[in-house]
């Protein structure tokens, strides 16, 4: 009888001692799989922590103004809502050159940004306007007379700011307004004046946009 109590115990001795080794195991391989995890863990917050610490940074594309070529036209594709072009065209302005704004809007919200020698011409199908000597009003369908008067009133080394691309392209067939470019293209290399037309990437499909990039000077900023 002792024999086999002796025996028994023995038993649960052994058993006991493989069940703490074996949780010895798991804990030590436990350990082991999450040693890296709290790693990654503590350069995360260490990283976050510099952080907030650190001053912000302003982020975004940066856009430089793009340059204007002599004696041609320059359609921008703008995907951001600034208008970097505005500086060109001031500073070529401020040279004395003669400039001619074309815009969709009333020439008198954005006169102010416009200084020196400039006319502009407000692409509106009304003709109820108070008529002043810098300003002209043409129907924004009649594409034959605003390159009239954009002739008329340019001259040789001027510049044409061409404000309100998509509402003419709304108001034409694509064709007339491919047609016009062209146009006022051979216009600007005939008689010395640069043109540039801003349009929004986004507002101007994609199959216009791979005529107007394949067809014309163009940047898309």
């Amino acid at each position: 009888m002792n024999m086999e109590a002796e025996t028994i115990l023995l038993i649960c001795a052994l058993g006991l001692i493989l069940l703490v080794a074996y949780l010895i195991y798991r804990i030590n391989s436990y350990k082991k799989r999450i040693a890296p995890i709290r790693h990654i863990s503590t350069e995360i917050s260490t990283m976050d922590r510099e952080h907030r610490r650190s001053p912000k940074k302003k982020t975004g594309p940066s856009i430089d103004t793009p340059a204007i070529p002599e004696n041609e036209l320059l359609v921008i594709l703008h995907k951001e809502n600034r208008k970097p072009w505005v500086k060109a065209v001031t500073s070529k302005l401020s040279e004395g050159r003669r400039g001619v704004i074309v815009t969709v809007k009333d020439p008198d919200t954005i006169r102010s940004r416009y200084r020196g020698d400039v006319r502009f011409i407000w692409l509106d199908r009304s003709t109820a306007h108070g008529l002043k000597e810098d300003l002209t009003v043409v129907n924004p369908t009649n594409l034959s007379k605003l390159l009239q008067e954009i002739e008329y009133a340019i001259e040789p080394e001027g510049l044409v700011l061409f404000n309100g691309f998509e509402e003419v392209l709304g108001a034409n067939e694509t064709s007339r307004v491919i047609r016009f470019l062209r146009m006022l293209n051979d216009s600007c290399s005939k008689k010395g004046y640069s043109s540039i037309i801003p349009a929004s990437y986004r507002a101007v499909p994609q199959r216009i946009r791979v005529q107007l990039t394949e067809s014309f000077e163009s940047v898309v900023i």
